[in-house]
């Protein structure tokens, strides 16, 4: 039960800084979530190496922003 607390307290503090405190008003900016999901397959054959034949998954998060009419988003 604990964890969910905690959970929920990160949730509520991220979107409290970044809806009251981290946007300018004079210019339009757009931030994004991603989510990044992979499987990999492992196969090496070698003669000095013993591996065996394997499967695998990866996944990640990525912030994006995208500032309007500045140069290469730099603000």
């Amino acid at each position: 039960m604990k964890k969910h607390i905690y959970i929920l307290l990160v949730v509520f503090c991220t979107l409290f800084v970044t809806t009251l405190n981290a946007q300018h008003r004079r210019v339009t900016i757009t931030n994004g979530i991603g989510l990044q999901g992979g499987v990999t397959q492992f196969d090496i054959i070698s003669d000095n190496l013993i591996t065996k034949k394997g499967n695998g998954w990866l996944g990640g998060m990525a912030a994006t922003v995208d500032l309007p009419n500045k140069w290469y988003n730099i603000s």
